[in-house]
């Protein structure tokens, strides 16, 4: 098989992600937090080449990097030009290059890190599937990871009244909006309990745009920087009620008021 995916030395594909490692390793933070979408994964010829291309590349960085893995890192793959040949199993792959779907970590004494596992779906048919696409791109979590992530910050909570909790994945459960959304299960009893364990930020990808979100009385209050697709507001505050139906569009100077 020609190999149009690596050589992540020069190839044309890496090019942007190469110099966003030369630029960590240059400023040197502590670590680096990663939100998944590391491969595309659509191709099962393809799909060990992007693997072994991304793990190559984050071993370059110079300073611990904490990953959590995105939709497309975790689907599962046929082959799409001719019969024959297995499926590939992202969740597999997924787990020999980089380890668990989800997981913790302190560090130094007052901060701790939760990676979440946001595209936590049953197995279904190899990818694409019609009229399936909440269940290809959005976020769903199992409550078995719900149950181990209450247990977690809890109890990284109670270790550390006044320390700092940060958690990870590629799906924002503030995200209620358009496509993409958390349409599964967890995403309210996980914004609660966000809450209620003091959370100080959670990082998350997946949109392809520039998003910030805060909770308010229980609601959202977001502001979108750069639009993905036609009919976001760029520059304004959005007021999202619980139920996820946008209820009033203002202006920065109005709603930041």
């Amino acid at each position: 098989i020609e190999r149009t995916v690596g050589n992540p030395e020069n190839a044309e594909t890496w090019k942007a992600f190469a110099q966003v490692i030369r630029e960590i390793n240059l400023v040197r933070p502590n670590f680096v937090i990663v939100t998944g979408d590391l491969t595309f994964l659509v191709h099962d010829a393809i799909a060990p080449l992007e693997y072994d291309d991304a793990w190559r590349l984050l071993d370059r960085l110079e300073v611990p990097a904490y990953v959590a893995p995105g939709n497309h890192d975790l689907y599962i793959v046929d082959d799409m030009i001719a019969p024959g040949v297995n499926a590939i199993d992202g969740v597999k792959l997924w787990h020999d290059y980089f380890g668990p779907l989800y997981y913790s970590a302190n560090v130094g004494p007052d901060l701790h890190l939760t990676a979440l596992n946001t595209f936590e779906w049953p197995k279904l048919d190899p990818f694409p599937v019609e009229d399936e696409f909440d269940t290809r791109a959005a976020a769903q979590i199992s409550p078995e990871q719900f149950a181990w992530l209450q247990n977690d910050l809890h109890a990284a909570r109670e270790r550390s009244p006044k320390g700092t909790l940060v958690t990870f994945a590629h799906h924002d459960p503030s995200w209620m909006q358009r496509r993409h959304a958390w349409t599964g299960e967890y995403r309210l009893e996980t914004r609660d309990l966000m809450a209620e364990t003091n959370v100080g930020v959670h990082f998350s990808g997946h949109t392809h745009e520039d998003r910030v979100a805060r909770y308010y009385k229980g609601d959202v209050v977001e502001t979108n920087g750069r639009p993905h697709v036609d009919g976001h507001v760029v520059k304004q505050l959005h007021l999202l009620l619980r139920d996820g139906n946008l209820d009033t569009t203002h202006s920065q100077e109005e709603l930041g008021a």
